[in-house]
């Protein structure tokens, strides 16, 4: 009891007295000053960290401080509540997307996770480490909705941060590219710096047509995307 069993995969503070200790396949918390009398408890036997860089903070009002850990296992994206009382981790992915996210190699992909402040979302890098491209998510905190981004082969991140400069207009999420070149994130821009036009899709559906109950069926008789400007797309 009170040891760690398994090979620490990362370390997150919760708040100012407490710190968060992953491994791939369990979780832990320090509560307390470990010399004078902290101790550790085991938050999940079967629910991890993958990797140093795989977790986040969406801010979060409590009174130690501290926000929600966000943090990518094994078994998809989970959440850890605020404050040093957490119990466990609970599941955000798995309910919606049950494969894309799961079992993330860490010996192959470089996981990181950065919360964008200005957007309300979390950025999900899987960066593979060797030159091969891979999906990044983005998680849109506020609906809980998944979006898949795809970045070319060189210029995949390999570390990211949150920008909170003086002035709030420039802040944005930073990422460091493969070729050594930084990067950030601009709504308003249609086409990359390699003046390549940015592709951008939605997956609409499933929808019900007919009745919870299933006494009747619904046929959809015409879809109409009709372009509404500034890049967007509404549809009726």
């Amino acid at each position: 009891a009170g040891v760690i069993g398994e090979p620490i995969t990362a370390l997150c503070p919760h708040g100012d007295i407490c710190l968060v200790i992953g491994c791939k396949s369990s979780l832990w918390i320090l509560r307390g000053d470990p010399a004078y009398g902290g101790q550790i408890d085991n938050l999940s036997h079967n629910i991890g960290i993958v990797d140093k860089f795989a977790w986040t903070y969406v801010p979060n009002v409590s009174a130690d401080n501290s926000g929600t850990l966000i943090f990518l296992s094994l078994d998809g994206v989970y959440m850890l509540g605020a404050g040093c009382g957490a119990s466990e981790p609970i599941s955000i992915s798995r309910e919606k997307m049950p494969e894309e996210l799961l079992h993330v190699d860490s010996n192959l992909v470089e996981a990181q996770l950065t919360y964008d402040l200005l957007d309300r979302g979390v950025h999900i890098f899987l960066t593979k480490k060797d030159n091969g491209e891979t999906s990044h998510w983005w998680l849109d905190w506020e609906t809980k909705g998944f979006f898949r981004m795809q970045l070319p082969a060189g210029q995949q991140p390999t570390s990211s941060l949150f920008y909170q400069p003086f002035c709030a207009e420039d802040a944005c999420t930073i990422l460091g590219g493969r070729d050594g070149v930084l990067r950030r994130f601009h709504k308003h821009r249609r086409v990359d710096d390699g003046k390549i036009d940015i592709q951008s899709f939605v997956d609409y559906g499933p929808v019900l047509l007919g009745d919870q109950a299933g006494y009747m069926d619904g046929v959809l008789a015409e879809m109409q995307p009709i372009t509404g400007g500034e890049g967007q797309v509404l549809v009726e």
